[in-house]
Order: structure tokens, then sequence, then C-alpha cells
């Protein structure tokens, strides 16, 4: 479950990020893959097991996931570009995918609207700001699908009730119910059930917990009123535990 909803928040991301279809869902990527390779080669320096930590490969397999990845981006930042940037008025064709709205900035902010190729800096910057969104966005939106889907399917209560309020929005068929989404949609925000069925699983299953550095005066403070100094400590934010706290 979780590889199918890896795949699929990675195709919506490509399309809102870039405008295109990476089609994970049905093919292999070399973006999305050498993504993923980059995710299991990663390390934090805390490993016990020394040959984990200094792993010799771990550099190349870096570099070479590096490269798969800028070299797609790429291509896609200079599609985009070259579209653009062919004639004047050329700029009324973009789409509002974040490349697009990046690179008609780039254009609108210079002081002619004809070059021949972007500032290098400029796009090694928004390469690796395309890089953070698919990294720092797939990951908790997948995890949040597979925990709604196990609601639903441990819940049957819930999903009757969710099923009821799709069908009085959208009707019985499913291809008539993504036409009138692509007609309107404001249609979204009429499914308060759904809406309300989703922030109760972020509550229950918040896909990240949060650290943060202790501070001089900073204090934490129990039920007894004790307070525990954080200066020289990581507080850690447990989201699952605050949220489950009937004093919260």
């Amino acid at each position: 479950m979780k590889d199918l909803a890896d795949n699929l928040t990675m195709d919506v991301i490509g399309k809102i990020i870039m405008n295109v279809q990476l089609s994970s869902q049905t093919h292999n990527n070399p973006l999305v893959n050498g993504l993923r390779s980059q995710f299991k080669w990663l390390t934090f320096g805390a490993d016990i097991n020394p040959f984990a930590r200094y792993n010799p490969p771990r550099p190349i397999v870096h570099w070479y996931n590096s490269r798969r990845m800028n070299s797609y981006i790429n291509r896609v930042i200079d599609s985009r570009f070259s579209e653009l940037n062919i004639r004047e008025g050329n700029m009324k064709r973009a789409s509002t995918s974040i490349v697009d709205l990046v690179v008609t900035s780039y254009l609108s902010d210079r002081s002619s609207n004809s070059f021949a190729y972007m500032d290098p800096t400029f796009k090694r910057f928004t390469m690796n700001q395309i890089k953070l969104f698919l990294f720092s966005g797939h990951e908790t939106t997948s995890s949040t699908f597979c925990y709604i889907f196990y609601v639903l399917a441990t819940k049957p209560d819930v999903l009757k009730r969710i099923r009821l309020e799709h069908n009085s929005v959208f009707g019985l068929d499913p291809q008539e119910a993504l036409d009138l989404i692509r007609a309107d949609l404001y249609l979204l925000i009429q499914l308060p059930y759904t809406l309300a069925v989703i922030k109760e699983v972020l509550r229950l299953y918040p896909a990240v917990s949060r650290t943060r550095i202790g501070e001089p005066g900073f204090d934490v403070i129990d039920y007894a009123g004790r307070h525990f100094p954080t200066r020289n400590f990581l507080v850690w934010d447990i989201g699952k535990a605050i949220h489950r706290d009937p004093a919260y």
C-alpha cells in the first residue's frame, strides 16, 4: 500500500511542480528512482555500525543519483524556458505549475525577455528547490493516504458516510465525478464530513514530528509543576502523543 501511495503522490507532485506526467504508477521514472535510491543511502552520522556510517560507495551512489535527477529536471526547465522565451507574449501560455511560475518571474525581472539560456546559478537553485519539494512533500502525503485507507477499512460506518456524501455531491458515476470536478473545483469544498475525516486522521496519525534545540530559560513543566531545563538538550515534540492526550 505504501509503495502505491508513494507513486500516486509523486505523480501528483510532479504535475503540480513541473506540469509533467512522471507516470511512476505505471513505469519506472529516472527522477523518482533516483530520489528513492538517495533516501536509502542517506545517513545522519548517528549509525552505530561504522560500516553503515562510513560506507565508501555512498558518495558514488549519491553522485549518480544526483546526476540522474538533475538531468531530468534540467530538461524540464530548459523546455519550459525555451517555450516561454521564444517570442513576446508567450508568457500567456504559462501554466500554473511552479516551474512555469519561476520561469515567468525570472523573465519578467530581467531587462529583456530574450535570453539564450537561464543563468546557471539561478537554474541550480531552482533544481534544488524542485528536489526539496519532491523530498519533503511525497513521504508525509503518502503516509497520510495509508492512514486514511486504514481508518476507512477498519471503520465501515465512516466509509459508509463518506460514500453517501460523495454520491450526493458527485453522483454515482466515477467518470462523471471527474468531469464535474474539472468543471467546478469548488465542489471539493462541499465535502464537510470528508474534510473532518482527513483532519481527524491527521490528528490521530500525524505524519511528522519535530525536534528543537533547547534554550536557556525554556523549561518543560510536567503535571506536578516540576521544571526540566532544555538547555543543551534536543527537545522532541511528539505530535501523536500530544494529540491523543485528553488534556489537549
